[in-house]
């Protein structure tokens, strides 16, 4: 949503409100304060994705020797690689 700067992520189970800037997101009504923030580089938002997988009671792990997070919830898998030399530079420049 454009004028309030919130991303939104709904379906029949969760309804999930993330506000640009905001230290917190909103899963089901419930406040999840995570230890990393969302935040938006180049006018896309990067989410900690540990904490909303928790949030939605979701299983995720990190594979260090292809440096990608799998996801796991209701026997479906998402694998989520992570270029992190790219985010790095970007938020360092």
């Amino acid at each position: 949503n454009s004028d309030t700067e919130t991303a939104q992520i709904f379906n029949e189970n969760y309804s999930i409100s993330i506000q640009k800037n905001a230290d917190t997101f909103v899963v089901n009504g419930k406040t999840i304060s995570p230890d990393t923030p969302q935040t938006i580089i180049d006018g896309t938002m990067y989410l900690p994705l540990r904490a909303l997988g928790d949030a939605v009671s979701a299983q995720t792990s990190w594979n260090e020797e292809n440096k990608s997070a799998v996801i796991e919830l209701n026997g479906k898998k998402v694998l989520t690689r992570i270029i992190l030399l790219q985010v790095l530079q970007k938020t360092l420049t």
